[in-house]
């Protein structure tokens, strides 16, 4: 027996086959190169982004920082004016005390002159009663 001579023919089913696994093959080959291009502009973002908030961080902290320094020396100073109005209220506070002594002092100071007006006046009767001319100086 003879094996029967082969043929090579092309049969339009095959070439259809062919052709669309050709076109598939490409098409997943755009497809990949298209996603792979994607992913790598992602990723340039993403580093580009990363460095852009990283700075961003580094501004904000150094903006807060100065905002702390500035706060810190407003509080240092009103921390200084505080201390001049506690002063100024204890000076108060000893003046206030000083004025009650002296307005103790005063009365008494009245009171023992009024008390020596009395006994000048007692004196000078006892005068007048021992020296009848001191009344008529004539």
């Amino acid at each position: 027996m003879h094996a029967p001579a082969r043929k090579y023919e092309v049969n339009i089913n095959t070439l259809i086959l062919l052709t669309g696994f050709a076109a598939t093959a490409i098409g997943w080959g755009i497809i990949w190169g298209r996603f792979t291009a994607d992913v790598s502009a992602m990723g340039q973002k993403y580093d580009a982004w990363i460095v852009t908030h990283d700075q961003m961080h580094k501004d904000r902290l150094a903006a807060v920082t100065g905002i702390e320094a500035r706060t810190d020396q407003r509080i240092s100073a009103m921390e200084g004016e505080m201390r001049k109005y506690e002063n100024l209220a204890y000076r108060i506070t000893v003046q206030e005390q000083g004025s009650q002594t002296l307005a103790r002092s005063v009365e008494e100071l009245k009171a023992a002159v009024n008390s020596q007006s009395g006994d000048i006046r007692v004196m000078r009767e006892i005068l007048q009663r021992l020296d009848p001319r001191s009344i008529n100086p004539n």
